[in-house]
């Protein structure tokens, strides 16, 4: 990544502070090993993504019954 691509991320105010301190972070460490990171983190939040989503559709599809049998009863 070329320095300027790397300058404008940091500098991007719609970037979270989290996404900039991790990459200044990641630039100060070895580059093999920061990505080797980097992935793993990926894999975790993708995965705590997912969960989130199912919990969220699941949680969706109980209120929503719940909602359908209340409107029946009346």
């Amino acid at each position: 990544m070329r320095r300027l691509e790397i300058d404008n991320l940091l500098q991007d105010p719609e970037n979270s502070r989290w996404l900039r301190t991790a990459l200044r972070t990641a630039l100060n460490r070895d580059p093999v090993d920061a990505a080797a990171d980097a992935a793993k983190l990926l894999k975790v939040l993708e995965r705590h993504l997912a969960e989130a989503l199912r919990d969220e559709v699941h949680a969706e599809a109980t209120t929503g019954a719940a909602s359908r049998a209340q409107s029946a009863a009346a």
